[in-house]
């Protein structure tokens, strides 16, 4: 899959999170975010001739902080502690998100779709961290031009 078709499927999930939180399904908000957070780093490594197909890569999974290890130092100037913070707050989020999880009392588990209240900001910073990542496809392309034959 090119790095193309990656921000494709991350602009679908985008779309994806911001109707699930504007319909109030907070929790497939919080985790189609996530995924476009996912994608946009997978675009990166695309961009950058790396096939997440290839066996190396098939154990990342869905976790943004582990692929974005994956980058070249040089992608990730200027270093930005918010983009970072951003990044672990929705991976985090995500995590919870996905199943229920111990309530009061211990035999009781609360599902996500009950305490997720709010998905908005986690809507807006997908939205800023695709940018973030499209900006690093662009540059992970001129460099993949400039080594070219």
């Amino acid at each position: 899959m090119n790095h193309e078709a990656w921000l494709q499927q991350a602009e679908s999930d985008l779309a994806a999170a911001s109707s699930s939180s504007n319909a109030g399904f907070h929790s497939q908000a919080v985790w189609f975010a996530a995924q476009v957070v996912e994608k946009g780093h997978k675009a990166i490594l695309a961009a950058l001739g790396l096939r997440y197909e290839d066996k190396h890569f098939k154990k990342l999974g869905h976790g943004t902080g582990e692929i974005a290890k994956l980058l070249p130092e040089a992608l990730h100037q200027p270093i930005d502690p918010r983009i970072a913070g951003m990044v672990a707050k929705l991976e985090e989020r995500a995590l919870s998100s996905r199943y229920p999880a111990p309530g009061v009392g211990a035999a009781q588990l609360r599902a996500p779709a009950a305490y997720m209240v709010g998905s908005q900001e986690d809507v807006s910073d997908a939205r800023e961290l695709l940018e973030w990542c499209r900006s690093r496809v662009i540059r992970a392309t001129r460099a993949e031009q400039a080594m070219g034959p």
